[in-house]
């Protein structure tokens, strides 16, 4: 039984961080993780099924639980773009404490704003849709044609299916946080870089090069 559960547990695991992987550039502080441990909270909930006699059927249960979540993970519904929208996003942060390194010299007081995208380029462009609607893989397979720039990231829809059916590696928006980070409002949308801004456009499905 312990195999069989650490195996679950690291095919979880590893799906959740497939999802999404890439690092943007991070400039803050680190705050302590209040999220309960996957692990430990399986190796609970499988002792207590073990004590009762109903380990197999948990396990099981599991299994679908997981086959569920790879399939169709939680995302974010947004509507379909009608009107062409562009608009700036801002990812500046004000640092609430100061930020000093290893031997203790001050990098930044608080109070300071900072930006990463002054100190970095990040060269591909976010590609956002909803993979339950057709004619939104149109889109993207007409205006997010580059692999090595173009990042295809699913916020809605059966991530599984999708992967099986493409070629180009996806992504999945779990929860929206990508989304909500950008003020999506609709898909499909773009979102690259701009100077120090992210540019968001919001393209209807028929919309050209």
């Amino acid at each position: 039984m312990c195999r069989l559960m650490r195996l679950l547990v690291v095919v979880c695991v590893c799906s959740r961080a497939q999802a999404w992987t890439e690092l943007l550039g991070t400039v803050a502080p680190v705050s302590t993780v209040l999220e309960r441990d996957l692990g430990k909270q399986w190796q609970t909930e499988a002792a207590a099924a073990w004590q009762q006699g109903r380990s197999r059927h948990w396990l099981q249960r599991q299994k679908e639980v997981l086959h569920q979540w790879l399939e169709r993970p939680e995302g974010m519904n947004l509507p379909t773009t009608t009107v062409h929208n562009v608009f700036r996003v801002d990812p500046g942060l004000r640092l609430t404490q100061e930020i000093r390194d290893q031997r203790g010299v001050l990098w930044y007081p608080a109070g300071t704003r900072v930006n990463p995208l002054t100190y970095l380029q990040y060269r591909k462009v976010l590609c956002f849709i909803n993979a339950d609607e057709a004619a939104q893989w149109e889109w993207l397979q007409r205006r997010c044609a580059q692999p090595l720039v173009d990042r295809w990231i699913l916020v809605q829809g059966a991530y599984m299916q999708a992967s099986n059916q493409h070629q180009h590696r996806l992504y999945f928006d779990q929860y929206g946080r990508l989304a909500q980070r950008f003020a999506l409002r609709s898909v499909p949308a773009r979102v690259y870089q701009v100077g120090s801004s992210w540019q968001v456009e919001e393209e209807p499905v028929n919309a050209e090069p």
